[in-house]
């Protein structure tokens, strides 16, 4: 139909996806949508944030197996599924917004210190890649783990330092498990 026809074209930048292409982005964010549904069933409280965030891990991963010219759409499912979960959920529109870009940019840190130290082709076969990972879990995570708990902090009134390590902590985990 031409309304199936205008929303492809505008997802794609006005050049027509091939349908497998298209199918590729929905089954991604259906996947994410799921990582997300799932990892904030395990919400720890008071400081709002899910104790395991799978979605981190799934981000990761798609930004590694699509194209590079893909990313910014693989970025904007992350971002706006990531948002809508979080205020579907119950916050506050701000919260889920900051919550949305604190995981979006973890995602592209981790893709981009993992590329910038093992190259383009990863697959977590060699060591490496593995140590490459563990080290953008340790920064890359710390660093977006602060805005996170930093929103918890201002939102929930909550330890800065608890609501960090929560987080920290959850998409660390999400990002190990699932990535490789």
């Amino acid at each position: 139909s031409s309304q199936t026809y205008s929303v492809i074209q505008a997802l794609s930048g006005n050049a027509v996806l091939p349908r497998r292409e298209f199918l590729g982005f929905v089954f991604f964010a259906f996947g994410y949508w799921l990582a997300v549904y799932f990892g904030l069933l395990f919400v720890a409280q008071p400081e709002g944030i899910a104790s395991i965030w799978f979605a981190s891990g799934v981000a990761l991963a798609a930004l590694l197996l699509y194209p590079k010219n893909q990313r910014i759409k693989l970025f904007t499912i992350i971002f706006v599924i990531n948002a809508l979960g979080n205020w579907m959920d119950g916050s506050l529109l701000w919260i889920s917004l900051c919550f949305a870009i604190a995981n979006t940019l973890e995602a592209a840190f981790c893709v981009w210190t993992l590329e910038y130290f093992c190259g383009s082709k990863i697959a977590f076969g060699r060591a490496m890649e593995i140590i490459t990972l563990l080290g953008a879990v340790i920064f890359c995570n710390g660093l977006t783990a602060l805005l996170g708990a930093a929103v918890s902090f201002f939102a929930f009134d909550v330890s800065l330092i608890s609501a960090w390590l929560v987080w920290w902590t959850a998409d660390g985990l999400g990002i190990i498990l699932v990535a490789p």
